[in-house]
């Protein structure tokens, strides 16, 4: 085998492992539902106000969310990447780029987009995470969609699960930021045709 092959799982076995994985989910559920007295909830009906109040307050949670991850990554990671930028525009101040100069270009460039995409990682993680910390506060989407009085009447265990999933849920709209949330509000009021307040088209 030449020593530049990437190795890598046959797609067969990647299949096999897939199917596993989704056998022992399955399974799971299967098994929750057979040993929990569990019983089905439903969506209470909605109003224009009501999806309106859910969206509204995901999106400005949202924003302050990000607002706060820019002043705690700015002053930590936008030096050093000031720093690469810097290298790099010297490399391209020269006159000859002989091919020596041509490689370490390339190479700083390089790092700074792998700079770039990290920080990026470390911004999605600081969502997600405070993502869930304000869902277990009690910023939560699916329990404004079901009565409460169906909630109380959950056994422990799948009161839990429904926290649990609605934490988990809450906190992955909040990460995706104000412009993901924008975007599901969009496809909301397009599929209800809601009419904005704020978009004297629709009116």
């Amino acid at each position: 085998m030449p020593e530049n092959q990437s190795i890598s799982p046959p797609k067969s076995d990647r299949h096999i492992k897939e199917a596993v994985v989704l056998f022992f989910l399955l399974a799971a559920v299967f098994a929750f539902l057979y040993f929990s007295q569990n019983s089905s909830i439903s969506f209470k009906s909605f109003t224009q106000s009501d999806i309106a109040a859910i969206i509204t307050s995901m999106f400005v949670v949202a924003i302050f969310m990000e607002r706060a991850i820019e002043a705690i990554l700015i002053p930590i990671r936008t030096p050093e990447r000031q720093q690469i930028e810097q290298a790099v525009e010297n490399i391209k101040k020269q006159e000859y780029l002989d091919a020596e100069n041509k490689a370490l270009l390339l190479s700083t460039e390089h790092k700074l987009q792998t700079y770039k995409l990290q920080t990026a990682q470390r911004a999605y993680w600081f969502s997600f995470t405070f993502g869930l910390i304000i869902s277990l506060v009690g910023v939560r989407t699916l329990a404004g969609l079901v009565e409460t009085e169906q909630l109380l009447g959950l056994d422990d265990i799948q009161r839990i699960l429904f926290s649990f999933v609605d934490v988990i849920l809450t906190g992955g709209v909040i990460a995706g930021g104000s412009a993901a949330i924008d975007k599901i509000g969009r496809k909301i009021r397009k599929a209800f045709n809601l009419n904005s307040a704020v978009d004297p088209s629709k009116q």
